[in-house]
């Protein structure tokens, strides 16, 4: 019963994962600092006698020229926060697919959720009703602080506390040198000695970095990158044995290997290259672009 319960909600979870970054709530933690800030910077302006979040909103209410500069920091505060989720979101997942979708659910999810924060925080200390000045001075207090997640201190913070997210960024900057590569042979009659090289090279330090991040995934997510991993060092090792370097005809070859040629001598490494086209959609080749992807 226990098991199926787990089961059930590591399914929910990499469902929600697919549009809000949750893995091992690494970005919830980040963002605790941030809220914190935004909670006392809100308090320490709605202190009686100052009440200056109070007086910014009232100015923003009445439209003046007030409007320009805060809006032109409401977007600039934006901007950074949604560039800052973007770089974590990059570093933190391995496959490029739902980066867009990861990135702009999480960046409005924590915007919205802050800024209610931001505004029960300043009703609770002066009961006003919501208006535009009060929610766009919540929001502009919420994107204020929520750039600082970028910032060192949140991050060793979180670390420090055993909490951490795993790097592909070089791992990702393998895979794109393992897909200028087949774009390279794929346009050359024949394949070169360096060619080869380059592509082991970045197949076994891709392999190398996923196996060096696993440690750090949820159990739902390892499954899938242990597979990948496991896919990828296949690939390496039919290279190295279908394509020796000391071999020049089989160096040749390598390109209409890479192009589905010759699969009756070469099917073992082409069967590897089309599976890994399922995560890597660039790998593939012609008409297999069409089809499925990775989750």
């Amino acid at each position: 019963m226990l098991e199926r319960v787990g089961e059930f909600r590591s399914r929910i979870t990499a469902r929600v994962d697919g549009f809000i970054s949750v893995k091992k709530a690494y970005m919830v933690w980040k963002h605790l600092v941030p809220f914190a800030v935004a909670s006392l910077l809100l308090l320490m302006l709605s202190l009686p006698g100052l009440k200056l979040f109070f007086k910014f909103s009232d100015l923003l209410d009445r439209r003046g020229l007030l409007w320009a500069p805060a809006g032109i920091l409401t977007v600039a505060a934006a901007v950074v926060y949604f560039q800052t989720i973007k770089s974590q979101i990059y570093r933190a997942y391995l496959w490029d697919n739902r980066d867009r979708v990861r990135t702009l659910c999480t960046s409005l999810a924590y915007v919205i959720l802050c800024t209610l924060m931001a505004y029960g925080v300043a009703r609770s200390v002066s009961p006003v009703e919501p208006t535009t000045g009060n929610i766009w001075a919540s929001l502009l207090v919420a994107l204020l602080s929520l750039t600082g997640i970028g910032w060192k201190g949140p991050s060793s913070w979180v670390e420090s506390a055993g909490i951490k997210s795993p790097d592909y960024t070089d791992a990702r900057s393998n895979a794109a040198k393992i897909t200028k590569i087949l774009k390279r042979v794929r346009g050359e009659r024949a394949s070169t000695e360096r060619d080869v090289e380059d592509f082991l090279k970045a197949a076994e330090s891709l392999q190398a970095e996923i196996e060096k991040n696993i440690e750090f995934e949820p159990p739902w997510m390892k499954c899938a990158l242990r597979e990948a991993s496991e896919s990828v060092l296949r690939m390496a090792g039919k290279v190295r044995v279908l394509f020796p370097l000391d071999d020049a005809s089989a160096v040749r070859d390598f390109a209409d290997a890479c192009r589905y040629y010759s699969e009756t001598q070469y099917g073992e490494f082409i069967e590897s290259l089309r599976a890994l086209g399922n995560r890597w959609h660039e790998w593939r080749y012609s008409s297999d672009r069409v089809g499925g992807g990775a989750t």
